[in-house]
């Protein structure tokens, strides 16, 4: 491999894992369009319509009041203000006025710190004019993700639907380019195999007629591609086979991974019992809240986890009895829970009584050491006993296990209900646990059905019907091609065969480009016929295959045989189509608002590596090609021998006799 090769190689790779990384961002940072599992239903039912419809005031004043009402009620989000300071930051910076668009942007995050969409605009908006603090938004970014189970649910249900997406669009271009490539040899030997009962003209026409079939059976996308492929498996090389080969492998797995994919990912809502309690501890108390949890509760009386979501957004609402009720109960479905310990704690603290407190929280810190939040509320418990050494030390104790957290309480500590002891909440891994078991028993399983549906895939049955027909196609290439090699003319490029070439100097000729090479004398004078024998034999075809070649990238890549180089390039410009075509993600996030200017500078990032290496590939081609000079001698007469030289790879393969 050249020099030139290897650093395309590089660039195609470097290109393809760039690629990944950005469609993980535009994931979250990308605009819906499809309508998904995330229905418009959940947003309006997270916030308040009218808080969102409205611009709420932008003023100092007004925000610390905000503030102070988020703190006081012991939720981590103000969604409904969030989103409304959101949607005007957009607004603002669609108008062009920065200033207003930076401040709506830095209110909607602190109101609802995981929220993605004003970190992602403030990234945005720092990029280039303060560089610190865009990596300090995109620190918190990755802070939201590792402990945000809405923002993994949805960064890993987008991820995994345009990763199957953008593969599998890739191999079916990768393996319609490869027919391509090979259908004229497929065109050849069926006409010559009914040359022989027929005018060679009408045999022509009629394997054109039978190369079109696949066309006409009605597989959908993938399965005509499969067909088109398994039709000239006898001409591709083993790199163009393993692509086929895998295209094929997805095509028949995608009912299946659609099932996993669907149990992993069920639709979120008020009929999903985890995002019930996810809402209710995000969110505080609401009547919604409150009859979904029931709902839950009543269906699933024996899941701890309800009871606990209930309980606490019973406490920060100051029902207290309601608090100590669904956490009583939480703590006897669970006894071994150092979170449902920890909250029952707080419950008791909140009612005065300190001594089933001080046990709660013991017996939680005991279970779970490294849980911070035991011992910051135990130390608030002696407090309240004037134990001031011991309540030092726990609250070192809780420092060394998180020490932003408890600085951040600290600084916001009142007496008052939420602001002096801190709730623990449900970890991720729980939310995906109970979220699984759920998709399991829902067997609502079609994460992939819209994509599926777009490439013509589907569900068993229709797997079973393209695998059919493609062995099908490979028994009818492989009966095709049976004693009948076909080669390119070493000038012209042309499809020979055994009946139909013409060697010279151990190259295969077609017979018009044979007689040039073999008429006069001169090398010099040999070539200029050649290369007036090429003009003339792909004067049709030469414009044609150069458009295609600079508005398709990795066609012409394809078509010189460099497979791999040619799926690189391919992956990456389908899958930079694929982030324009959804605007960045597939399944909508909760809640889903639009906004038309987002993805501006994203695909930008993303046009221009690939713009850049598809030219970089045109150049290199073009070098090569004007670097290939034929190495013709002056001619001599035939020598007998049965090998001749392919007019693509240039490697000898041997004549197959009669």
């Amino acid at each position: 491999m050249t020099k030139a090769a290897v650093v395309f190689l590089f660039l195609g790779i470097a290109g393809a894992l760039g690629l990944a990384s950005v469609v993980c961002l535009t994931s979250i940072a990308g605009l819906p369009i499809f309508t998904s599992t995330l229905h418009a239903a959940v947003s309006d039912a997270d916030a308040s319509k009218a808080a969102r419809d409205t611009a709420p005031p932008l003023s100092d004043q007004f925000l610390s009041e905000l503030k102070e009402v988020r703190l006081n009620s012991g939720v981590p989000s103000l969604s409904a203000y969030a989103h409304a300071y959101y949607r005007l930051g957009a607004k603002a910076r669609s108008d062009g006025d920065s200033e207003v668009a930076l401040k709506a942007f830095r209110a909607a995050a602190e109101l609802d710190p995981n929220f993605l969409g004003p970190r992602f605009s403030l990234l945005r908006a720092y990029l280039f004019s303060d560089p610190s603090r865009a990596v300090a938004e995109l620190s918190s970014v990755v802070n939201v993700i590792t402990r945000d189970f809405l923002a993994q649910y949805f960064l890993l249900e987008n991820l995994s639907v345009m990763v199957f997406l953008i593969l599998a669009a890739a191999l079916a271009v990768f393996v319609v380019m490869a027919f391509v490539r090979h259908v004229a040899d497929l065109q050849h030997a069926i006409a010559e195999r009914l040359a022989a009962e027929m005018p060679p003209r009408v045999a022509g026409w009629l394997g054109v007629f039978a190369v079109l079939q696949p066309l006409l059976w009605g597989l959908g996308l993938a399965g005509t591609v499969l067909c088109c492929g398994g039709a000239v498996w006898n001409c591709m090389n083993k790199r163009e086979r393993f692509f086929t080969a895998v295209f094929l492998v997805m095509v028949v797995s995608s009912p299946f991974v659609s099932v996993q994919l669907g149990r992993r990912f069920p639709p979120l809502g008020y009929d999903s019992p985890t995002y019930v309690s996810y809402a209710a501890l995000r969110d505080g108390w609401t009547d919604q809240h409150e009859l979904a949890l029931l709902g839950s509760i009543q269906s699933d009386p024996g899941d701890a986890a309800h009871h606990f979501a209930y309980g606490t957004m019973a406490r920060r609402a100051a029902r207290l009895g309601i608090a100590r009720r669904e956490l009583d109960r939480a703590v006897e479905l669970s006894p071994h829970d150092a979170r449902y310990l920890n909250n029952l704690g707080n419950v008791y603290y909140n009612l005065g009584d300190f001594d089933t407190a001080d046990k709660c929280y013991r017996r939680a810190a005991s279970i779970a050491p490294s849980l911070p939040e035991p011992h910051y509320n135990l130390a608030q418990v002696y407090t309240k006993r004037l134990l001031f050494a011991e309540a030092n030390a726990e609250i070192d104790k809780a420092k060394g296990l998180d020490a932003e957290l408890i600085n951040e309480f600290s600084l916001n500590s009142r007496e008052q209900l939420n602001r002096s002891v801190i709730d623990a909440n449900i970890p991720t891994s729980r939310f995906w646990s109970a979220l699984h078991k759920e998709g399991i028993r829902a067997e609502t399983s079609d994460a992939l059905e819209p994509v599926l549906r777009l490439l013509g895939m589907g569900r068993e049955r229709r797997s079973v019907t393209i695998s059919f027909f493609f062995t099908l196609s490979l028994v009818a290439s492989a009966l095709t091609f049976r004693n009948l090699r076909t080669y390119r003319c070493s000038n012209c490029g042309k499809i020979v065969c055994r009946k139909c070439l013409s060697r010279v100097q151990k190259q295969a000729y077609c017979l018009k480009c044979a007689v040039a090479a073999s008429s006069v004398k001169s090398a010099e004078f040999t070539r200029l016929l050649l290369a007036n024998q090429l003009q003339l034999e792909t004067r049709k075809t030469r414009s044609v295959f150069a458009a295609v070649g600079i508005a398709v990238p990795g066609f012409r890549l394809v078509q010189a045989g460099y497979a791999i180089s040619g799926f690189l390039l391919v992956l990456l410009c389908t899958g930079v189509a694929v982030c324009a075509a959804v605007r960045g993600y597939w399944v909508d996030f909760v809640p889903s608002l639009p906004y038309e200017t987002q993805g501006v500078l994203t695909y930008s990032l993303l046009l221009a590596p690939a713009i850049v290496i598809h030219a970089l590939s045109l150049f290199w081609l073009f070098r090569r090609a004007r670097s290939r000079v034929p190495s013709l001698r002056v001619i001599r007469p035939e020598t007998s021998g049965k090998s001749v030289r392919d007019g693509v790879t240039g490697k000898p393969r041997r004549l197959q006799s009669g």
